[in-house]
């Protein structure tokens, strides 16, 4: 971890900021350095996506973080959260440019969780936006304390200065890391990237042909529309089910059943980046008629299968029932049996039809 100094603090939160690219939990104290350099209670960093949903945010100081667990609750009826969406950035605005005291009395979000949660007073400023998301910085303080002072908004800004190129930096992080995700699928694969509101970051080219053809679309606000009611709530239940597990994997059809395709959702692991977006999906459309199959490699690499499961799961993935392997593999069925409870083990699953789906995410279009 750098070692906070006094000697150069604009200098010291760049580096913190910095390390946050590479190390989260410098974040935290990136902002614990913010409220002592300007004076403040609390100081928070926040990544917003499509302007709707809070993907990230850190909080640190005298707010009440159990109460403040509400803010995703509350961020559509948020006044905040209605002047960051249409704040320019660069520009601080405090709680005297955008609202009354009279309007703060009547309005439920201070009522019942700004103002109770510490957190009542504030400064806030738009770091990085664009039509997916946006990322800010903002100083808050007790209701009772008074409103953000004008020394404490200029130590903002000299702040924020130092702030946006670290922003300007990890974007560029992010977006390089979802190029090489993109293209390690192969030419031909048809995969994106998507962020829990389901908007997409990145696509393959054989992502965009479908595009191009109309069999799905990407609809104004960015968002991947499967053209259908229902693979579009399958869809949005596979990236941000109500348990918060992504991953899913379902069949949707555009005009007819030989024209369908095979939805599968799975986690975009997390890196350990300020860059990192939580709940990012990979999203892979296979014809449904495709011929698939699986990789030895990869199910000793994910799963730590030995060479016979893996050539058991490869039957399993194809249908073949317990009896048929045992006949294929020359072996008693006893012996497929206690193998697959081998496999079950290995792959946390806990009925055959569990293992076949989580085999099916491992597999890709059959070699020709």
């Amino acid at each position: 971890m750098i070692s906070l100094t006094l000697h150069d603090p604009i200098t010291t939160f760049q580096n913190l900021l910095l390390e946050g690219v590479s190390d989260p939990s410098a974040l935290p104290v990136a902002m614990e350095f913010l409220t002592k350099f300007c004076g403040a209670q609390t100081a928070q960093i926040i990544f917003v996506g499509g302007g709707k949903s809070i993907l990230q945010s850190t909080i640190v100081g005298t707010v009440d973080a159990e109460l403040f667990r509400l803010e995703n609750h509350y961020w559509p009826i948020n006044p905040r959260a209605r002047l960051l969406n249409d704040l320019d950035v660069g520009v601080i605005a405090r709680e005297q440019d955008f609202i009354t005291p009279e309007e703060i009395a009547r309005d439920a979000t201070y009522q019942e969780l700004l103002i109770p949660a510490r957190v009542g007073h504030f400064a806030g400023v738009i770091l990085e936006k664009d039509r997916r998301s946006l990322a800010a910085l903002a100083l808050a303080q007790p209701y009772d304390d008074g409103a953000i002072s004008d020394a404490q908004t200029e130590r903002l800004s000299r702040a924020v200065d130092a702030a946006r190129p670290v922003l300007d930096l990890a974007s560029r992080i992010l977006r390089s890391r979802n190029e090489a995700i993109v293209s390690s699928f192969g030419a031909s694969a048809r995969v994106a990237i998507l962020q829990k509101d389901g908007t997409v970051l990145d696509r393959s080219a054989a992502f965009e042909s479908l595009l191009s053809a109309g069999i799905i679309r990407v609809d104004r606000f960015g968002h991947l529309d499967l053209m259908s009611d229902d693979a579009n709530r399958r869809l949005a239940m596979a990236v941000r089910s109500p348990d918060g597990v992504i991953g899913g994997r379902f069949a949707f059809s555009r005009l007819r059943p030989d024209d369908g395709y095979m939805c599968v959702v799975t986690p975009l692991m997390k890196t350990n980046d300020i860059a990192n977006r939580s709940g990012e999906a990979i999203v892979i459309l296979e014809p449904i008629f495709q011929k698939r199959e699986l990789d030895p490699g990869l199910l000793m690499d994910a799963f730590g299968l030995t060479d016979a499961e893996c050539s058991i799961a490869e039957r399993l993935f194809i249908g073949d029932t317990l009896k048929e392997i045992a006949a294929f593999r020359n072996v008693a069925p006893s012996t497929v049996k206690t193998m697959l409870k081998s496999i079950m083990l290995k792959t946390e699953s806990r009925r055959q039809a569990e293992v076949v789906t989580k085999l099916s995410r491992l597999a890709f279009p059959a070699r020709p």
